[in-house]
């Protein structure tokens, strides 16, 4: 085949939009790598066609710059008369939409450590000023050990860089944000929610945002939520949940403002069922378009479809126009007016039985004072949908109110009265506080079973409780005592299991037992202690595994000579000139460099849980380039000084004795 460049082509990896990928030879190394090329037959103005030649070389440029182990790395940038191309690294793999695709199923773990790994890259080149601006599974590649990279900064630009200021829309509308599909300008949250699409689609299976027309997709990333991971897949933790409607926020002030934070929170999904995650709804735009979520859009947005179809046949989802209107949505604005209020269905009508049909019966209950018939359906839908605010509302409402029926009454009144004798009518009544409690009556038996419950006797509590119950079965005093028993004998049954998992040194178990009791009681000492303790361990154990593989990941790149690999993990300024100068001294006069990691010799303790004193011996030895004979380089200790920055840790700190 051809060449370009010095580059021999040896077959076609790929065709896009864009242009064509080859898998090629580098004659003068003999190294394998891909070459990307531009197609300039997208844009027929000489002028628009120079911008996007400007716009392709600035991209070598940006991903140049980034030098991460989970970033494809750019090697050459070239023009060879009207062609324009880049030379990158080749990965022997496939993408992660075709793992999607094949319906190949991941763990947990595996999804976890893949999401971690992408974080970490997007945030590195985030912190460069370099936004991506097409994140979706096509653009991530797994090599054959399943470690992920991203490629294609096609459509990535410099935060700095003026070329998109007339509007441009670039990127992959599934995954594109709000404020992308919008021509608005964009930061490294416009890339958050791209991911956020990614890892609801890992999870699921299905896109957030699907739809058979380009229009009706760009509607819902504007205004509609996507639909509930636990609706689209069953039994999924509600920390996922919680973590994708946080990506997915519409407005980016409502989203993660880092990588890094997606990260913690992915690593800590089984902790995150009580915190509350604020979405705001961008309402600023397409005023006349705003319809009820979920809805079918109507015909008047179907009237640009065809519009948008020819722009996607002519340039696929690179579209580009100079009039600073949005390619995707300019054909939907201009056929409406403003004032005209918006087109919606006919409002559905209730269903008897339906949970809206028992929310308003609920309602009409409580208003004719009804409060037992208001609890009686507020529990029904609450059976139904566990988190349903009304019913909770109304719950508390109506129990409230018949707490104030009740409130001079003393617990089992009724029930008293017809177990004490009567009264003749010539004598008063003792005062209610000195009257003697006949025993075995109920008010016995629940003033005994509140003792029983306050000594810690939560067998006898029940047993003295469900004999009130067996005979008044609504006696709400006696069912109360029954279920705090019940939580505290399981409390202890749950306690014990989870420090014996302790003891075992199965931490991860021990947390998910002390979280059950914390549900529980919010307040218990020991589980909330040995919570403390076995998440420490955890962590600990997570963080030693991490700088154990920093370790080897410098032993090889010291033997490979990869500069940027040793830098990446110096987490100071000085230290990283110190060590670029000291790197670069024995390169130059060493080649074929032998390093040994005594494994047994390294010392990890933590001071907390972002700052770390590592220990190991080192013996390294190499070729002096100009004698031809192996030498001594280093033997001794290393001692490092590690912080965690963001979700990596760092040399901020070296010793060599």
């Amino acid at each position: 085949m051809k060449n370009i460049g010095k580059y021999k082509i040896t077959s076609i990896l790929g065709k896009g939009a864009m242009g064509i990928v080859y898998r090629a030879l580098d004659p003068d190394i003999n190294r394998e790598v891909a070459v990307k090329t531009i197609r300039f037959d997208l844009v027929s103005e000489e002028g628009d066609r120079e911008e996007m030649m400007e716009r392709f070389m600035r991209e070598a440029q940006a991903a140049g710059k980034l030098t991460h182990p989970n970033i494809i790395t750019i090697y050459d940038v070239g023009r060879e008369k009207e062609m324009t191309y880049i030379v990158m690294q080749l990965i022997e793999g496939h993408s992660l939409q075709k793992v999607i695709s094949s319906g190949e199923k991941i763990s947990t773990q595996e999804l976890i450590q893949l999401m971690d790994q992408l974080c970490k890259a997007l945030d590195y080149a985030h912190d460069n000023g370099i936004i991506h601006r097409d994140i979706k599974p096509a653009n991530i590649l797994l090599d054959k050990e399943g470690k992920p990279f991203i490629v294609d900064f096609g459509v990535a630009r410099l935060e700095t860089s003026t070329l998109t200021q007339a509007g441009t829309t670039l990127g992959t509308p599934s995954y594109m944000s709000p404020e992308q599909v919008m021509g608005k300008k964009v930061d490294r949250r416009s890339d958050i929610f791209s991911l956020g699409g990614i890892l609801y689609e890992l999870l699921t299976g299905k896109r957030a945002f699907q739809a058979q027309s380009i229009t009706t997709v760009i509607y819902k990333i504007i205004h509609e939520e996507p639909v509930a991971l636990t609706e689209v897949k069953k039994g999924l933790p509600v920390g996922f949940e919680q973590i994708v409607c946080k990506a997915l926020a519409k407005d980016p002030k409502d989203r993660y403002q880092n990588c890094a934070e997606l990260a913690t929170d992915l690593h800590n999904f089984d902790q995150l069922s009580d915190k509350t995650i604020p979405i705001t709804m961008i309402q600023e735009e397409l005023p006349t378009l705003m319809m009820k979520k979920k809805r079918k859009l109507w015909p008047i947005i179907a009237i640009s479809a065809a519009a948008v179809l020819l722009a996607a046949a002519g340039g696929g989802y690179f579209l580009y126009q100079k009039t600073g209107e949005i390619p995707f949505l300019s054909g939907l604005f201009k056929g409406m007016k403003a004032e005209e209020p918006p087109l919606s269905p006919p409002p559905d009508a209730v269903i008897p039985g339906s949970i809206e049909d028992k929310l308003n019966r609920a309602r009409e209950s409580f208003d004719k004072e009804d409060y037992a018939e208001t609890i009686r359906l507020a529990e029904a839908v609450l059976a139904e949908d566990a988190e349903n605010i009304r019913a909770q509302e109304y719950l508390s409402e109506a129990k409230s109110k018949m707490g104030e029926v009740l409130v001079a009454q003393t617990p089992g009144t009724e029930e008293i009265k017809s177990e004490t004798p009567s009264l003749s009518q010539d004598k008063k009544p003792e005062p209610l506080q000195t009257r003697a409690i006949i025993p075995g009556s109920t008010e016995d038996k629940l003033n005994r079973a509140k003792e029983s419950l306050e000594k810690g006797d939560y067998d006898g509590t029940v047993r003295l409780a469900e004999e009130v119950i067996a005979k008044y079965p609504k006696n709400q005093t006696a069912q109360d005592y029954i279920t705090k028993a019940k939580n505290e004998i399981m409390i202890a049954q749950i306690l014990e299991t989870g420090i014996s998992s302790y003891e075992n040194r199965d931490y991860r178990q021990c947390l998910q037992e002390m979280e059950k009791i914390l549900e529980l009681d919010k307040d218990h000492k020991e589980a909330k202690r040995y919570w403390s303790l076995a998440d420490k361990t955890i962590y600990e154990a997570n963080s030693t595994q991490e700088i154990r593989q920093i370790i080897e990941s410098l032993r090889k790149a010291e033997e490979e000579k990869d500069l940027p690999a040793i830098l990446y993990y110096v987490g100071s300024p000085d230290l990283q000139s110190t060590k670029r100068s000291d790197t670069m001294d024995i390169f130059n006069y060493y080649d074929d460099i032998m390093s040994i990691v005594d494994k047994a010799s390294i010392s990890i303790r933590f001071r907390d849980r972002r700052r770390a004193e590592v220990k190991f011996s080192n013996f390294s030895t190499a070729v002096n380039k100009q004698t031809g004979q192996r030498t001594k380089v280093f033997e001794g200790q290393v001692i490092w000084t590690m912080e965690k920055q963001g979700n990596v840790w760092k040399i901020t700190k070296e010793d060599k004795i």
